[in-house]
């Protein structure tokens, strides 16, 4: 068999016909698409990717954020701005994101961090290549408000809406198209993850 992608062991996934796993990242051969934890898929990769959770080409939606280097300054972030969602700005998934001042963290720096926003409704679209290939229910149900974007034409990545209290839009947070890589449809479009796999990481390797 002719294996597609390389599943992290112990990894939660849903179950491909043409996988393999492995216990690290450095064993994946050259050719094969990795599924699991960032760091599983940056070493596959052989290369860190700093997160973009806010795009320039998506600036009409950004909150209030900034890029921080050290915890007295976040102190001073979450002062002026109250509570603030903190997440690592240098590599994905070297910690989960908390809230601050409201959850101490033992974390070190350097972060991202915006205003917490209290939100009514949040969504996410899987673009693969410019085309949102497919758009879930985070917290919410109902039509999907229209955001009216232009993606460009190579773009992938899990991109993370809002409804805030006032009824904006607003942008929580592009993931590259490895992470997250769990996925949150049904079993029966398990073929648009599948897809959406392989722009990604084709997007990761050509563009980044």
């Amino acid at each position: 068999m002719n294996h597609m992608f390389a599943v992290e062991k112990g990894y939660q996934y849903i179950p491909f016909s043409n996988e393999k796993v492995f216990k690290k990242g450095f064993e994946v051969p050259r050719g094969l698409i990795p599924i699991g934890s960032p760091r599983f898929c940056e070493e596959a990769r052989g290369k860190v990717i700093r997160p973009a959770y806010f795009p320039e080409f998506l600036s009409f939606f950004h909150p209030e954020f900034e890029v921080i280097y050290n915890k007295y300054d976040l102190d001073y972030f979450s002062v002026e701005k109250g509570s603030v969602f903190v997440r690592p700005s240098d590599k994905s998934g070297r910690f989960f994101g908390f809230i601050h001042p409201k959850e101490y963290t033992q974390q070190s720096a350097p972060f991202i961090a915006a205003p917490y926003i209290k939100t009514q409704k949040e969504w996410r679209e899987y673009v693969g290549d410019g085309e949102v290939m497919k758009k879930i229910w985070l917290v919410g149900r109902g039509d999907f408000p229209e955001t009216c974007i232009v993606w460009p034409e190579k773009f992938c990545g899990a991109v993370d809406f809002a409804l805030d209290e006032r009824g904006e839009c607003v942008l929580l947070g592009n993931h590259a198209p490895y992470y997250p890589s769990q996925w949150y449809g049904d079993g029966k479009e398990d073929d648009i993850f599948v897809e959406w796999l392989k722009r990604g990481w084709s997007y990761l390797n050509d563009s980044l």
